[in-house]
């Protein structure tokens, strides 16, 4: 497991997570299933002024963790 309390580490990170060596947007969630896998990576940030967008974010978001919690 690596852990980077805060360092910048673009050569350890592209290697944990390879999926993620060209994204360039901020911020970026990754959701990661049960068994340590990569289930989605969801980039940027809709906030509650973006109206419609927000709401559409906050569904998605909230669909994705029931998801991964109902692993076993």
């Amino acid at each position: 497991m690596i852990y980077w309390y805060g360092v910048s580490d673009k050569e350890a990170a592209a290697k944990a997570l390879p999926a993620l060596n060209h994204v360039m947007s901020f911020p970026t969630t990754i959701f990661i299933g049960r068994d340590g896998k990569v289930r989605k990576i969801h980039t940027g940030f809709s906030g509650p002024g973006t109206g419609k967008y927000y709401e559409e974010f906050v569904a998605d978001f909230n669909k994705t963790m029931d998801q991964l919690l109902a692993e076993k």
